[in-house]
């Protein structure tokens, strides 16, 4: 990736065995700051203001791929009806009790009336994070989408209903106040919302990815 004139540059590098790479950047590079290791995927993600390092660290033995820390922002969701979630199954008791969905977005306001008590673990992955808007949806988006998987409808007394209205939750905020995160912290919200044992996630992202890759 280039490097020229960047101030700072992210970048997800692949490599055989990430904690011991984590370390030997570490100990050798102070310049580079050690951002996520992941579990889920053999990489870790890194910043730097010192761009042309990334050119020294490529020829290493242990890596294997740079990419760069490419932004995403969120996308709308359809609402409950365009899904085609019928009443009839709700009837039949499908309400997704036992249930708990992962919403990687932008947080989850749960004092919202239709998402009390759903909320069962939270975590920040933005820049936002030890800010006052730490585990706080700024944006908006994160708390409609888990109103459409989960809402009980408790603010228009039944009208607008999630899909799963009994499924629990977990917020993994990967994307700020603006609705922007970055590649590297969406993947952090996954590997931590896989250790929490959850049965599906939600990532209503996306990114706007240029070029082309050979090899």
């Amino acid at each position: 990736i280039g490097t020229e004139d960047i101030k700072t540059v992210s970048a997800i590098i692949s490599c055989k065995n990430p904690k011991e790479f984590a370390k030997k950047i570490e100990e050798n590079y102070p310049q580079i700051k050690v951002l996520y290791v992941y579990d889920i995927i053999k990489a870790i993600a890194i910043e730097t203001t010192a761009g042309e390092l990334l050119e020294t660290i490529s020829p290493m033995e242990d890596v294997d791929i740079i990419d760069e820390d490419l932004e995403v922002h969120v996308m709308l969701n359809d609402s409950v009806p365009l899904i085609g979630i019928r009443p009839e199954a709700w009837n039949l008791g499908v309400e997704g009790e036992g249930v708990i969905v992962a919403v990687i977005d932008t947080g989850i306001d749960d004092n919202h009336p239709d998402l009390k008590g759903k909320v069962i673990a939270k975590k920040d992955f933005t820049v936002e994070k030890g800010t006052p808007m730490e585990n706080v949806d700024g944006n908006g988006h994160g708390t409609h989408v888990a109103s459409t998987i989960a809402g009980s409808g408790e603010a228009s007394k039944g009208k607008y209903k999630g899909v799963a209205p009994k499924a629990k939750l977990i917020s993994a905020k990967v994307l700020a106040s603006n609705g922007s995160g970055t590649f590297s912290g969406v993947i952090a919200g996954i590997d931590w919302a896989v250790k929490q044992n959850v049965h599906v996630m939600n990532l209503s992202l996306g990114a706007n990815v240029e070029g082309s890759c050979d090899g």
